[in-house]
């Protein structure tokens, strides 16, 4: 099933990250269906081949604090039997402190719409909590009419995949979101997460409505040189919302409960290497390394774009030339 984290996961973002302390707490109850896209190019967004990986994912969580040692959340609807349906009986994920469903606590994915809609259909799902019966309505297929697109800066789109040099951050901006202020609630969700490092910024259309994109800068200095990382852009539009669970036990006090439907288009950027002086990465530094980027660079060859802008200008040769003097040591 899917093994994005929960950060990318709709409406939840700031609640999973923040790691409440205390008693027992439920923070979110949601359910929804999301597919999933993938950025290539400045504006290419298509969806993975079926044989690739599933891009249909049904999602229903118990999300809080000190919750494992509740009783089991069970979750009831328009759900055709299936082999990883258990009974509608959820599974306690201890890293993310959730209840999900599935087997392996990360939803359930298949690999096509009507698939999809065939095992979860529209209508009313029912949460048994602690004794609690809380229903939300998923219903209408509210997804957005276009899948999100970034609008990145700071680097250059090579082979499918967004690069920049080492320190420098991403600037994020995404494509409009037509149906923004549109209904019950919109929510916009950028996340980012790779070695060493995680952020996200979100957007929602209530209580004010805005401008219809996001916009997100990703800190170069907490990027690995050599990492790659995985960027998540989600637009979701929300059927059915409870800001506030009331009348129920402590346990809920301050949860909030939603069901939605999520676009998300996920892209990956790559980090340059911290020191280009080593050019034919030997550990050494020679005649070799320099006959190397001075050729390569003649070439326009996107190894001597150190700087990932598109250019082959005095600032590679400066950058690669401090490099090699320094042996990068400096």
């Amino acid at each position: 099933m899917s093994n994005r984290p929960v950060a990318a996961g709709v409406l939840v973002s700031t609640l999973t990250s923040l790691g409440f302390a205390g008693d027992p707490s439920i923070r979110a109850i949601v359910v929804g269906k999301e597919i999933l896209f993938h950025q290539t190019g400045p504006e290419t967004v298509g969806m993975y081949p079926a044989s690739e990986r599933p891009s249909f994912e049904f999602q229903s969580r118990v999300i809080g604090s000190g919750i494992g040692g509740i009783g089991a959340p069970v979750v009831s609807g328009p759900i055709a039997d299936h082999p990883g349906h258990n009974g509608g009986v959820l599974c306690h994920d201890k890293e993310e402190d959730r209840w999900d469903y599935g087997p392996d606590c990360q939803g359930w994915d298949v690999a096509t719409r009507q698939e999809l809609d065939a095992l979860f259909g529209d209508g009313v799902y029912t949460f048994a909590v602690e004794g609690e019966q809380i229903q939300l309505n998923l219903a209408g297929n509210l997804y957005p009419a276009e899948p999100p697109a970034a609008e990145l800066t700071g680097g250059a789109w090579r082979d499918g995949e967004y690069h920049v040099s080492f320190g420098r951050d991403v600037h994020l901006r995404t494509s409009a979101f037509g149906e923004w202020c549109g209904g019950v609630l919109e929510a916009m969700v950028l996340s980012i997460y790779g070695p060493g490092y995680a952020s996200f910024c979100e957007r929602f259309s209530q209580p004010d409505c805005g401008e219809p994109r996001a916009e997100c800068v990703f800190d170069g200095a907490s990027m690995l040189a050599g990492g790659r990382y995985q960027i998540d852009i989600e637009f979701t539009r929300v059927s059915d919302y409870h800001d506030s669970l009331s009348g129920l036990p402590a346990l809920f006090d301050g949860a909030f409960a939603a069901a939605f439907y999520t676009y998300d288009t996920e892209l990956h950027v790559n980090v340059g290497p911290e020191c280009v002086g080593d050019f034919n990465s030997d550990t050494k530094f020679d005649l070799a390394d320099i006959t190397g980027f001075i050729g390569a660079f003649v070439a326009m060859d996107d190894t001597a774009d150190v700087h990932i802008d598109g250019l082959w200008d005095l600032a590679d040769l400066v950058r690669f030339v401090t490099d090699f003097n320094s042996q990068c040591e400096g």
